[in-house]
């Protein structure tokens, strides 16, 4: 394959190099720990949404995922499994009809990695539907120049792109770089694929009212079940008003973003002295 028709045409780095999930998925005490922290948080909304009537699925609804078959055997790198059912409704959305096992552990990563970068399903949503769009674009540009084992890196640099667009707090690409691609390339090349996927879209990542309207849906949709969507979450095109994160983000966080930054205060709050 010529250099340069795909945005990822270096080699990895270490020729025997497995994925960071395959150390990831090791049940450490760490990780169990992080689990039970994330299960206490929602804890708050999968009361109200029983309370509601609504019952929670214990497990991903397999049956029902039109990627399950492919994902089952990945469910270990899932932070929860809402995050099963955005990835199988992201695929949905993209040209795609199966998985290797290296998009599909790098899929639920990149889940888990903005879910620890403190992000609301909310925000996930519309950065998924975005970056569903910037992939179908790419593959009837560049598809058929595209190798299975490159699609991964793909999805998760228009994922990238995606979340820049739409959040007003953003994760420097570095540490999605350290956390998700490290293994693969380095820092130079990775910003060169985005540079270059951006170049392919002329840097038009906005899009129509109707197309994100109808990819929310799906997204919506499939993780409905499990309660945690906002009831008041419904808008045709986020990244149009920036102050998006005020509107949905009506839980109480942490005063310092999981990202490193330091959040806004609320207006009219002020420093005790």
């Amino acid at each position: 394959m010529p250099p340069g028709n795909v945005p990822f045409p270096a080699r990895r780095v270490e020729a025997n190099a497995t994925w960071d999930a395959d150390e990831s998925a090791r049940k450490t005490e760490e990780q169990k720990s992080r689990a039970e922290s994330s299960s206490t948080a929602l804890v708050s909304s999968s009361t109200a949404a029983s309370s509601s009537g609504l019952e929670i699925p214990k497990d991903p609804l397999w049956d029902q995922l039109a990627f399950g078959q492919d994902l089952r055997a990945y469910q270990a790198y899932a932070m929860t499994d809402e995050d099963v059912h955005l990835v199988s409704s992201f695929l949905e959305l993209t040209p795609l009809t199966h998985l290797i096992p290296q998009v599909a552990k790098l899929l639920l990563r990149v889940m888990r990695f903005l879910r620890l970068c403190d992000y609301h399903v909310e925000d996930m949503c519309v950065i998924l539907a975005h970056a569903s769009a910037y992939f179908l674009d790419f593959y009837c540009k560049r598809g058929s120049q595209l190798e299975d084992d490159e699609i991964g890196n793909v999805l998760g640099s228009l994922i990238y792109i995606a979340h820049c667009y739409v959040q007003d707090e953003t994760c420097p690409l570095s540490l999605w770089h350290q956390h998700l691609f490290r293994r693969y390339c380095d820092l130079k090349t990775l910003n060169a694929a985005v540079i270059q996927l951006m170049k392919l879209r002329h840097y038009q990542l906005r899009l129509s009212d109707e197309d994100l309207t109808t990819r929310m849906s799906k997204l919506e949709g499939s993780i409905r079940c499990f309660g945690n969507l906002e009831p008041s979450f419904s808008r045709l095109n986020p990244a149009a008003s920036r102050s998006r994160l005020v509107d949905v983000a009506v839980r109480p966080k942490h005063p310092m973003a999981s990202n490193g930054y330091p959040r806004p205060k609320p207006e009219g709050e002020t420093t005790a002295p």
